[in-house]
C-alpha cells in the first residue's frame, strides 16, 4: 500500500493536459502533510460509481429545476434559458437538453407572437420539490 504523499501528484484531479497540475499538486500535498501517516486504500464501488455515471446530467438539471422554480409562474422563456446556458452548466443546447427530459420540463408556446416557447416544470416534479421544501426545516433541526 502506498502512502497518500507518494503518489499526490498522479492523482487524476492534478492532472492537466497529461502534465502535472502544479496548483493542484500544490494543494494535495497541503492535504498529504496534514495525513502524512496515514495509509489510504483505493476502494472501488462499483454501485456509486454506475449510479454517479448515469447521473452525469444531475447538477445541470437541479439548477435548471432551481431557476424554474425561483420565477413567480413556474416558467421561463427558452430564450432566457438558452442566455444562461453556461451558468447553469448546460452540456449543450437549451432545447435538445429540456427535450431529453420530458419527465421533468413541459414546452409550452408563448403567448405573444414571437413564437418563443416557455419552459416549465410538470406537476410531478412541482409536487417533489414542495416535499423537498417542507422536509429541509426538519433536516436542519436534526444535525444542530
Amino acid at each position: 500500500m502506498a502512502s497518500f504523499s507518494s503518489f499526490h501528484c498522479l492523482c487524476r484531479s492534478s492532472l492537466h493536459h497529461g502534465r502535472p497540475n502544479p496548483i493542484s499538486c500544490y494543494n494535495d500535498q497541503q492535504r498529504a502533510t496534514f495525513m502524512e501517516g496515514a495509509k489510504m486504500k483505493w476502494v472501488r464501488e462499483r454501485g456509486l460509481d454506475h449510479a454517479v455515471g448515469k447521473q452525469k446530467h444531475l447538477r445541470p438539471l437541479l439548477s435548471l429545476k432551481n431557476l424554474i422554480v425561483s420565477e413567480p409562474f413556474n416558467s421561463l422563456p427558452l430564450s432566457t434559458i438558452s442566455d444562461m446556458k453556461s451558468r447553469l452548466f448546460l452540456p449543450f443546447r437549451a432545447m435538445k437538453f429540456i427535450r431529453n427530459y420530458p419527465s421533468v420540463f413541459l414546452e409550452s408556446p408563448s403567448s405573444s407572437s414571437y413564437h418563443r416557447p416557455r419552459i416549465g416544470l410538470t406537476p410531478d416534479v412541482l409536487c417533489l420539490h414542495d416535499d423537498e421544501q417542507s422536509l429541509l426545516p426538519l433536516l436542519r433541526g436534526r444535525r444542530r
